[in-house]
């Protein structure tokens, strides 16, 4: 009996042992388990709608572990313009509900542009759970609400001289005329000088053409917009796009500012080709009104407050021209265009300071202008 006990127990003993390690390692696993998980960012990417057009209003959603959520979610929204990332807006969500472990957060937000762009959610955090990014990238349509195409001038237009207007629409909101309307600028405000009717001249699977001949009796920055009725799927749209008529530019090549418009022209060969919505300076501190020459050009941050280009603009003074701290540059407050909210320089747009850089050679003369 003693001799069996005494076989046993060394038996016993060993088990008790391999147990023992075994509830200390399940207790290691359950403790290395917790750290990763504490040590995880723990924020849901943002939820958008499947299907999510410019302009239109859409909700965003998400949550966050309940112990993260001691500060506000910032919602960042960039647009893939030119293989790059742009920073386009950014939003505060506000917290919309809990779980036993979740907090949602929400917003209401528009896109401005079609395209792809990228969503991205962030929080600040605490000691343990530290700050994290998580995003989504997702495509927007155009608003097909406002699917008409802004309408096509040729390039020169001569006063008084006949020239072809072309523009389309979508076949389904085709069900009134499209009524072309001319405004001029005169003294800092667009003046309506008339209005045409334009003619249906073809038809493809999805989109209506029209067509109409007409002339500007006048010299001098123009803006041609196109209006339907539109029917109860696609609303009422107004597209337009800027032209000018026999303009003295000051010269054949240029960039003209004008303050009192808010607006940026550039000119080639002594014709616009494209006018851009600015902010100028503040009331404190004014964009002067002078001569310039590009002599500099850089790429800047993104997410900086130059945004991804920048256009320095040196000074025409009694000894030449002269380097200034004013430039032309995209911005990280695409809210402030079309304002009066910069310490002196020319903010445009992302995509737009990113379409226009490329175009301005160095030595590009600048006027900035009432």
């Amino acid at each position: 009996m003693h001799a069996a006990y005494r076989c046993v127990r060394p038996v016993v003993l060993l088990c008790a042992i391999l147990a023992i390690m075994m509830l200390a390692g399940a207790r290691g696993a359950a403790s290395a388990a917790a750290t990763e998980a504490t040590s995880s960012a723990n924020l849901s990417a943002p939820n958008v709608p499947a299907t999510v057009y410019a302009d239109r209003l859409i909700g965003v959603t998400g949550s966050v572990d309940r112990k993260a959520a001691i500060g506000p979610i910032r919602l960042l929204f960039y647009q893939r313009i030119h293989g790059e990332w742009v920073l386009q807006k950014t939003v505060s969500a506000r917290w919309s509900g809990w779980t036993t472990t979740r907090t949602r957060y929400v917003a209401d937000v528009t896109v401005p542009y079609a395209g792809v762009w990228r969503i991205g959610a962030s929080y600040s955090g605490n000691a343990e759970y530290p700050a994290a990014y998580e995003y989504r990238d997702f495509g927007v349509a155009p608003d097909p609400g406002a699917n008409l195409s802004a309408p096509n001038v040729p390039v020169p237009v001569t006063r008084n001289s006949v020239f072809g207007v072309t523009g389309s629409v979508d076949r389904k909101a085709a069900i009134g005329p499209i009524r072309l309307l001319f405004y001029q600028r005169i003294h800092g405000e667009w003046v309506l000088q008339k209005t045409v009717s334009a003619r249906w001249s073809g038809w493809t699977p999805t989109r209506t053409r029209y067509v109409a001949d007409v002339t500007v009796p006048y010299a001098g920055v123009w803006r041609i917009g196109a209006s339907y009725s539109g029917n109860a799927e696609y609303p009422a749209a107004y597209e337009y796009r800027d032209f000018s008529v026999g303009t003295p530019w000051p010269w054949p090549t240029c960039i003209v500012i004008d303050k009192s418009d808010f607006r940026l022209y550039w000119i080639v060969g002594g014709n616009l080709v494209k006018s851009y919505p600015v902010a100028i300076g503040k009331p404190s501190t004014q964009t002067p009104v002078a001569v310039w020459r590009i002599d500099s050009k850089y790429y800047t941050d993104p997410n900086g407050i130059y945004g991804p280009r920048k256009l320095r603009m040196y000074r025409r003074t009694a000894n030449g021209f002269t380097y200034t701290a004013y430039n032309i540059h995209g911005t990280n407050n695409p809210a402030s265009i079309g304002t009066m909210a910069s310490n002196g320089c020319v903010r445009m747009y992302n995509r737009d300071v990113l379409e226009l850089f490329p175009q301005v050679p160095l030595g590009t003369m600048v006027l900035t202008r009432e």
